[in-house]
C-alpha cells in the first residue's frame, strides 16, 4: 500500500520538476492551470496511501506485528502523520484549491473515520484497536484541512493542533498496552479484566490516553474536536452540516466503545492474565508518567509552535 503511495508522490516530484524545475512547495503555484490537478492529485494519493485513509487503510493494522516502541513512534507521531503533514503543506503553498476539492477531502476523511469506526467492533487485539483509532483521527487531521480549503481557517488551524494532540496520547496508550503484554503476558481484550487492582499505574496512564482521545476536557484532542466542530458549524451550508453530521455520529460511538473497551480491561473479576499482572518497572514507569504529562500540555505546545512558526 505504502509502496504505491510512494510511486504516485515520485510521479507528483518528476511532473512538478518538469514543468518548474524546483521541487519547493512555492513553485506549486507556477504550474500551468492544466497540470495542476494531475501534480496535487498524485500528492494527495500518496498521502492517503502514507496516512492509512480509505482505500489505502489495511496495511496499518497488519503493521502492528512491529515492536511497541516501534508501534508508538512510527504509528502514532512520525510516519502516518507525513501524508498529513503533506497535505496541510499543500493546501497552505496554495490557497486558490477549488471549494469542491475541499468537499472532496474532508468527504473522504469522513469516509474513512466511518469505515475504521465499524472494525473496532471486530478488534479483539487492543493494539489492533488503537491501529484503527489511529485510522481515524488521521482522517480527523484531513477533516480539519478539507474544512480550510472549504474556507474555514479555524478547520484548517484545528487539524494541525490535531496533529500534535494525538500523537501525545496515542503514543501514551501505545506503551501501555506495551507494558499490558510485559507484565501480563497477551494483548486479547477478551482474556483481560480487572487490570486496574493489578497494576493501577497502567490503568491511569491508559484512561488518560484514552480520555484525552475521546475529547473529554482537560485533555488534549478536547481542544482540537471542539474546533473542528466550531469550523465545520461555522462554515455551515448544505456541504458543512452534511460533514458535521457523520463526524459527530462517529465521535460519539466511538466515545462509547472506548468506554466499553476500557471497563471490560481495567474492571470488574480479575482474570487469569491480569492476575499476573503488576506495575511495569521503573524504567517503564517514568516514561508512562511522562507521557500522561505531556498529553495534559500538548494543546498548549501546539499553540505555541503554531504561533512561532507564524500559522
Amino acid at each position: 500500500m505504502t509502496f504505491s503511495g510512494g510511486l504516485f508522490f515520485a510521479l507528483g516530484l518528476v511532473l512538478l520538476f518538469a514543468h518548474t524545475g524546483s521541487f519547493e512547495f512555492s513553485a506549486l503555484r507556477e504550474l500551468p492551470q492544466a497540470w495542476r490537478f494531475w501534480v496535487f492529485g498524485c500528492f494527495v494519493v500518496a498521502a492517503w496511501a502514507k496516512s492509512a485513509q480509505v482505500p489505502f487503510y489495511t496495511w496499518l493494522p497488519d503493521a502492528m506485528a512491529a515492536p511497541t516502541t516501534v508501534s508508538m513512534y512510527l504509528h502514532a507521531a512520525a510516519m502516518v502523520k507525513a501524508g498529513v503533514f503533506l497535505i496541510a503543506r499543500l493546501t497552505l503553498a496554495n490557497q486558490e484549491l477549488s471549494f469542491g476539492a475541499g468537499v472532496l477531502l474532508a468527504a473522504m476523511a469522513v469516509v474513512t473515520m466511518i469505515t475504521a469506526l465499524l472494525l473496532f467492533f471486530y478488534q479483539n487485539d487492543l493494539k489492533r484497536l488503537l491501529a484503527y483509532s489511529t485510522i481515524a483521527h488521521l482522517s480527523y487531521v484531513l477533516f480539519g484541512l478539507g474544512l480550510g480549503v472549504m474556507g474555514s481557517g479555524l478547520g484548517w488551524y484545528a487539524g494541525v493542533m490535531h496533529i500534535m494532540n494525538h500523537s501525545a496520547a496515542k503514543g501514551l496508550l501505545f506503551l501501555c498496552v506495551g507494558a499490558i503484554s510485559y507484565t501480563a503476558g497477551t494483548r486479547q481484550i477478551n482474556a483481560l479484566s480487572g487490570l486496574a487492582r493489578t497494576a493501577p499505574l497502567i490503568a491511569a496512564a491508559f484512561f488518560v490516553g484514552m480520555l484525552a482521545l475521546l475529547g473529554v476536557p482537560p485533555f488534549s484532542c478536547f481542544y482540537s474536536k471542539f474546533y473542528l466542530l466550531t469550523a465545520a458549524v461555522n462554515l455551515g451550508g448544505v456541504a458543512g452540516f452534511t460533514l458535521l453530521i457523520p463526524f459527530i455520529l462517529e465521535m460519539v460511538v466511538a466515545f462509547a466503545w472506548f468506554l466499553h473497551i476500557g471497563h471490560k480491561v481495567f474492571f470488574g473479576p480479575v482474570s487469569e492474565s491480569a492476575g499476573r499482572a503488576a506495575n511495569p518497572p521503573l524504567s517503564m514507569s517514568v516514561v508512562l508518567i511522562i507521557l500522561m504529562l505531556l498529553t495534559l500540555a500538548a494543546p498548549y505546545f501546539a499553540l505555541y509552535l503554531m504561533r512561532c512558526f507564524g500559522l
